[in-house]
């Protein structure tokens, strides 16, 4: 396992105090579970060559000779098994600052964006067309564009409108067929496979 740590070059704008203890806690985390840690940025692809070159390493068991790197704070690399609690302690003894050690404990209340329900789309097309029939209404007039067609039959308008008209359903129902009109049909169907063909 191995824990990756993006956009390391942000660092730089936190307090070394501040990082030194995230960075007790990653390594912490990694070291309890037995996982790898490296830093990477873009800005320096050095530690992401490295990642590569680490993970050939573990998956094909190739040579990889590269050492821990604790001293550069952006390209942080712990190879798994090397990181011990010894080790972790002497970062954290040179944190001094007692907020930074000390965990948050006051809870954040997170303001929830109050739920929208959708309106029916029907119901929403239904609306807006009786907006518009009462919007032509109040003018008095229909309104003429210069190319000569009225505001019901602008194109937004003629959209709406075909929305809400009824679809025409595409079972369609056979009028009922009498007893007789059945028989007939049978009988000319039976008529036409006891008929030699003629064209044979």
């Amino acid at each position: 396992m191995i824990v990756v740590v993006t956009k390391a070059d942000l660092v730089n704008e936190r307090s070394e105090q501040a990082m030194d203890k995230v960075l007790c806690d990653v390594r912490r985390f990694c070291l309890q579970y037995g996982a790898a840690l490296v830093y990477t940025t873009t800005k320096n692809p050095k530690n992401t060559q490295l990642l590569a070159k680490y993970i050939v390493h573990r998956a094909y068991g190739l040579p990889f000779t590269t050492s821990a790197q604790m001293i550069d704070r952006d390209t942080i690399f712990v190879p798994a098994g090397w990181d011990s609690e010894k080790k972790i302690e002497i970062v954290r003894s040179n944190i001094t600052e007692i907020d930074v050690l000390e965990p948050n404990r006051e809870k954040v209340n997170v303001a929830k964006e109050p739920e929208v329900i959708a309106e029916d789309t029907q119901a929403f097309l239904t609306r807006f067309a009786d907006m518009l029939a009462k919007d032509s209404a109040t003018n008095g007039q229909k309104n003429v564009d210069d190319a000569g067609t009225t505001a019901s039959d602008s194109p937004l308008a003629s959209f709406f409108s075909n929305l809400l008209k009824d679809k025409p359903q595409s079972t369609r129902t056979a009028a009922p067929v009498s007893d007789e009109q059945q028989q007939a049909q049978i009988e000319k169907i039976f008529q036409k496979s006891v008929e030699p063909d003629s064209a044979a």
